[in-house]
């Protein structure tokens, strides 16, 4: 058998094996928050978990390894970091508030879940920060755009030449 060709065989087996369980992994987890909340698919978490174990150990059969740091980059509810620089000012500073508000709210279901209230406060500061930080880059946002309303207009030629037209 070619090297080359085992190589790019074993390339495509570990891409499956990361594909299908950084779907799975969503998969399972989306449902699991959903239940949590109060809606979901119940019925269809004993489905998912074994679907999930079955795709874990298939990752480890392609990789040698459990997968560890990229299941943080597979469930990551952050907003994306290149969005943020691109839309910039309030608009990011907005972002990144949300992003500790759902922080928050899952630390928090999380920390109810064990009965953890040191957890759970910790959850909640997160979660109202981000609350805070949310309003005052609206309120930033609200501030310029009653500053751009106050500023004077370029007029347009078209309005030039209708004052011409009709003195």
């Amino acid at each position: 058998m070619d090297p080359v060709s085992s190589d790019t065989e074993q390339d495509l087996k570990r891409q499956q094996a990361t594909a299908e369980m950084a779907y799975a992994s969503r998969q399972l987890a989306a449902n699991l928050i959903r239940v949590v909340r109060g809606a979901g698919r119940p019925f269809q978490l004993g489905d998912q978990c074994a679907d999930f174990l079955n795709v874990a150990q298939a990752y480890r059969a392609a990789h040698g390894v459990w997968p560890t740091e990229e299941m943080h980059d597979w469930l990551s509810v952050s907003s994306d970091v290149d969005e943020r620089v691109r839309v910039g000012g309030a608009d990011a500073a907005k972002m990144r508030a949300v992003d500790d508000i759902i922080a928050g709210s899952l630390q928090m279901a999380a920390s109810r879940l064990l009965s953890q209230r040191t957890q759970e406060a910790a959850g909640k500061s997160e979660m109202v920060r981000g609350i805070n930080a949310r309003e005052k880059a609206l309120d930033l946002m609200r501030s310029t755009m009653r500053l751009d309303a106050k500023s004077p207009r370029p007029v347009s030629r078209r309005a030039l030449s209708r004052k011409k037209l009709g003195s």
